[in-house]
């Protein structure tokens, strides 16, 4: 326990003793240390944890009123209770028109617990690290941490480990996770610039900390008297239990005022991959250090259901559950085996609204990163409630409650605030800064239905910014923080203000991802009424390249489109680049590959930084580029015409990769193209050979030297189709890959040549021998020519 930790050491007798002191003089929590017999011994409800016994910054002064002086605000200890009992979807997301929610997943349900209101700050965690010692002094006991509160002091129930008839409960602390706890100062300092802590108590001691790792983060929750949420609990309170919110607030997106959210985003340049972030400002701006972030609580109008603040933005938070987390129909639940990765919710400062919603996961080793964490609670003690003399607490339902501030019991017990509005003083009201409009609580200054007075809409093309409706009137635009922004091709407005589309993809139709066929009919395959974006899932496994045993390779599985790239799909993008997208440096990585990081153990660099400078600059440029080879299939830059459900040609390897990488997926390499091409280990000589040894080819399995005069719907050819569903893997046009010309590599897992910018093309084309139809010929070209070579893109698996 700590008392003997400071005895034995006595360094730590002034800070843990206090700490020991509080907990000993309201008789709760056995000092918020150590196993506690959920039977016999009651939980403190009021509220005031150890680490808030003492006031200061960091420890008293949280909430919006607490920014401006030590003392102000309330308690950064304040934990409130989360009703239970409700059913709801952990998976849940939202339709993309905002009118979900749609439930992707079995139906859950958590008991009643508290939650803190805060995310634990810089001035909470110091106190830990003195209790912690450098490792001389508290440490959590084996099995402590456990949801005592549930299934008789067992725990939560471990979904991974449970089977028919066997339930396994929560372990609660491993001793050897133990050599995990070191926040030292120089792992604290993790974040660089960005890191909230200091050596010394000074101006962060009300942000939130960052840099802890899970461990950490569940060993303080043990010490301070509670555990980490479960993945399942933390959701349901962002989500509002089985109100399912689109944001913890509501289903109204953030605004830049940081009165909601803590959040950034990216600049509105495609080439600038620079986080940018709205605090402590209001525009966008490059995040350049801690100053980027706020003190708890600074996002007074974001509070969720029962009263929590930052549970989108700030820092994202550690929860209990290992990969796959809340993925089970079940009550009290959580995956607490089975994985070494770790799960966090609610985003960061820097992230754009897409990731602030509840449901979505961010996954890691459980190393230290941009995360922070708040602590959950037993309701009372597992039973009847009595709330603390003093507390200012009533029961209500098994759970100790401020009447002045609770939604469900507003007032008084039972009295539950329409959705949108908070409790006040015991009353039901809208939350600050907005007003009653009918039903309705609205912020004047941003609702466009309510824009400067209740009743005054802003029509469709405009939108409400500072109380005055401002109108965009160019094709596809919205008015977005003020500025209009074209919501058809702006990956980092892409549908609606705030959506930023991620690792360089393109925006196309408002969709981000497969935006080559937003606008595009379905016009492809034998009938002409297959999507042109459709695609098939590849197993992966190992094969010999070029049918080669000197040259074996393995891939893992991938997705690779069906179709060649046509001109249709095309011209979308380049009405994207057209409007500068150019994809970042690094983009187009396989990152479903090495955490990340791609082919060949994670080194793959992805997309060079001046690849782009010799792209067409105009209408009239793209036209005369496409045009500039025999059999061209481009027709023209302003719209459809007869050519565009024909393979596009005559485009660069740099082109074809900024295509794929615009339209979400990446060029496949060598290896993998020639393993959907050859069927994997069947070898094949041609895609369509069966047995995999027949060379039989003529004009009605594809489109070579002799059976036309340039590039036809060859690939739709039934005969031709390869042994995965693939069209126009042979003949027609030839196809860029991702690898520099060379030798193959050896050995290969997940490889590719990676010495510069490709230079390979495969397949053969429709002015090609039926020699370099085969599955293993390979053509070595400069990668700026332009010639009868197109493309198709391979993608991360599902």
């Amino acid at each position: 326990s700590l008392d003997a930790a400071a005895g034995a050491d006595g360094a730590t007798a002034g800070t843990g003793g206090s700490k020991d002191a509080a907990a000993g003089a309201s008789g709760a929590l056995d000092g918020g240390r150590d196993v506690v017999d959920a039977a016999t011994e009651p939980f403190d409800a009021s509220g005031i944890l150890p680490t808030c016994a003492t006031p200061g910054p960091g420890v008293s002064n949280c909430g919006a009123a607490g920014t401006d002086g030590a003392d102000a605000g309330e308690s950064c200890c304040k934990s409130l209770p989360v009703s239970g009992g409700e059913k709801f979807s952990p998976m849940y997301t939202y339709t993309p028109d905002g009118n979900g929610p749609l439930n992707l997943g079995p139906q859950e349900t958590v008991s009643s617990f508290r939650l803190d209101k805060y995310l634990v700050t810089v001035g909470r965690f110091r106190q830990f690290v003195d209790a912690w010692h450098g490792g001389a002094g508290w440490k959590p006991l084996a099995g402590s941490g456990k949801h005592i509160h549930l299934n008789g002091g067992r725990g939560l129930v471990d979904g991974a480990a449970s089977s028919a008839g066997n339930t396994v409960y929560e372990s609660g602390w491993s001793a050897a996770d133990t050599q995990l706890i070191a926040p030292t100062s120089a792992n604290l300092a993790c974040n660089g610039a960005f890191s909230t802590w200091t050596d010394t108590p000074g101006a962060n001691e009300s942000l939130p900390i960052n840099c802890v790792n899970q461990a950490e983060a569940a060993a303080f929750c043990i010490w301070d008297g509670g555990f980490l949420p479960s993945e399942a609990e933390w959701i349901y309170a962002a989500a509002g239990g089985n109100w399912q919110l689109e944001y913890p607030w509501g289903g109204a997106d953030p605004d830049a005022y940081n009165d909601e959210a803590i959040y950034g985003g990216h600049a509105d340049d495609p080439t600038d991959n620079t986080p940018q972030c709205h605090y402590p400002g209001y525009y966008l701006q490059a995040c350049t250090d801690v100053s980027n972030i706020a003190p708890v609580g600074t996002a007074y109008a974001g509070g969720g259901r029962w009263g929590q603040l930052d549970l989108a933005g700030e820092a994202n938070e550690w929860v209990l559950d290992v990969l796959p987390g809340a993925a089970r129909a079940c009550t009290d639940c959580a995956t607490l085996s089975r994985s070494t990765l770790r799960i966090m919710h609610g985003g960061t400062f820097e992230s754009d609204a897409s990731a602030l919603h509840p449901w979505v996961q961010t996954v890691g080793s459980g190393d230290r990163t941009r995360a922070g964490f708040r602590c959950a609670r037993p309701p009372c003690d597992g039973g009847a409630c009595v709330c603390a003399a003093g507390s200012g607490l009533s029961a209500c339902g098994g759970l100790c409650v401020d009447e002045q501030t609770d939604p469900d019991n507003c007032g008084a017990c039972g009295n539950q605030c329409p959705a949108g509005t908070s409790c006040q003083s015991g009353v039901c009201a809208c939350p600050y800064g907005a007003t009653q409009c009918g039903d309705t609580c609205a912020y004047l200054y941003r609702d466009s239905n309510n824009c400067g007075a209740c009743g005054v809409k802003c029509d469709a093309t405009a939108a409400c910014f500072f109380s005055q409706c401002a109108e965009c009137t160019g094709p596809g635009e919205a008015v977005c923080y003020g500025q209009c922004w074209s919501v058809d091709h702006d990956p980092t407005n892409c549908g609606a203000c705030g959506v930023t589309c991620p690792d360089s993809v393109g925006c196309g139709g408002g969709i981000c991802g497969k935006a080559s066929c937003a606008n595009v009919p379905a016009s492809c395959g034998p009938s002409g009424s297959d999507g042109c974006c459709a695609s098939n899932g590849m197993p992966g496994g190992t094969f010999n390249r070029s049918n080669d045993p000197s040259y074996p390779a393995t891939v893992s599985p991938f997705i690779l489109d069906n179709y060649e790239v046509t001109v249709g799909r095309f011209r979308e993008f380049i009405h994207a680049a057209d409007s500068v997208y150019r994809p970042n440096e690094g983009g187009g990585k396989h990152r479903h590959l090495n955490g990340g990081n791609g082919l060949n153990g994670g080194t793959e660099p992805g997309w060079g930084a001046t690849w782009g400078d010799a792209f067409p600059s105009d209408s009239v440029s793209w036209d005369a580029a496409l045009q500039s080879c025999p059999g061209s299939t481009w027709m023209n830059y302003t719209g459809p015409g007869p050519n565009d459900a024909l393979p596009i040609n005559c485009i660069t390897w740099y082109e074809a990769y900024a295509f794929c990488i615009w339209d979400g997926g990446f060029l496949p390499t060598e290896a993998e193209w020639n393993y959907a091409a050859a069927g994997g280990n069947q070898q094949r000589v041609y895609p369509w050979s069966s047995p995999p040894s027949s060379t039989t080819i003529d004009c009605t399995y594809a489109n070579f030297l002799g059976c036309g005069t340039g590039p036809d719907n060859g690939m739709e050819l039934v005969t031709g189709k390869g042994p995965f569903g693939h069209f126009g893997l042979a003949g027609n046009v030839a196809e860029w890959v991702l690898d520099s010309p060379g030798a193959y590599p050896v050995p290969c897992k997940d490889c590719a040549n990676l010495n510069g910018p490709g230079g390979v093309a495969r397949g053969g084309a429709f002015d090609s021998l039926v020699s370099a139809l085969t599955t293993s010929a390979r053509a070595m070209v400069d990668p700026s020519t332009r010639s009868s070579i197109g493309a198709r893109c391979a993608r991360p698996p599902q």
